[in-house]
Parts: structure tokens; C-alpha cells; sequence
């Protein structure tokens, strides 16, 4: 059996918090969470996850993408954003900020898992450009 994909969830709402939980628990994924983007990237470098969701409140404003592209400077780990918002424009002006996927409200479980699925399959990495071991610098 492949071991668990880890996650980490950055979301400060406690019950979207465990929405994603119970949604993704059941599959082959260790979910960690943290309620500030700033002490994300500190646990996102210790905890070197496999992949990263990121809850976007307000996709209109910036202070999430600063947490994105400091991410992004640290590793090439897939990073999805879980947008708090049904606007399909909402949903492009993430994507064109750098997230390998963008889902809206309401969020399905199973098309983010089949996501983190793809983006987290092991000869992903490679064709990403990424390299497995030691992609957190």
C-alpha cells in the first residue's frame, strides 16, 4: 500500500475546516491544517506536504496571494485554492495567480480529491518539472 499524501489546509474557519476534513479524511491523505496563512509557510516547510489547499476568502484581494507566491518560492508542491465564491470570474483571477486548480463554493469533495489525486501521483512531480526529493528548499 503507497503511504498517505499529506496535506496542508490553510482555512481559519473552523467549519469549512472540518468540511474539508470530512470530505478528504476517507481517502489516502494525513490533512494538517492551519488557521494563518503567515505560519503556513513556516509549517508548510517543516511539514513538507505533498500538496497544499488553500481557502481564498476574498479572491478580489491580495493578501492571500502574498502567502501564495511565498509558497511558490519555497517548493513546486501543487497548491489548489478552495474560493469563497460561486463567480466563475472570481475562479479565473485565482487561477491566473499561480494555483494548479480552483474550485468554488460549494466545494466537492471527490473532484478535489481526484485533483490531489493527479496532482500528487507520484510521476506528476516529474512532468511538472518538480523533483521529488528535496523540493523544499
Amino acid at each position: 500500500m503507497a503511504s498517505r499524501r499529506r496535506v496542508l489546509l490553510i482555512c481559519h474557519e473552523p467549519s469549512l475546516m472540518l468540511d474539508v476534513f470530512s470530505q478528504l479524511g476517507p481517502q489516502d491523505y494525513e490533512l494538517f491544517a492551519t488557521p494563518d496563512p503567515r505560519s503556513a509557510i513556516r509549517q508548510a516547510y517543516d511539514l513538507q506536504p505533498d500538496a497544499v489547499l488553500m481557502v481564498v476568502d476574498n479572491p478580489q484581494a491580495n493578501e492571500w496571494a502574498a502567502s501564495l507566491q511565498a509558497l511558490r518560492s519555497l517548493s513546486s508542491v501543487p497548491i489548489i485554492a478552495l474560493a469563497n465564491s460561486v463567480r466563475e470570474a472570481d475562479r479565473q483571477r485565482v487561477i491566473e495567480t499561480g494555483v494548479d486548480a480552483c474550485y468554488l463554493q460549494p466545494f466537492d469533495g471527490q473532484a478535489v480529491a481526484a485533483q490531489l489525486d493527479v496532482l500528487t501521483w507520484p510521476g506528476r512531480a516529474a512532468q511538472r518539472g518538480a523533483v521529488r526529493t528535496g523540493r523544499w528548499a
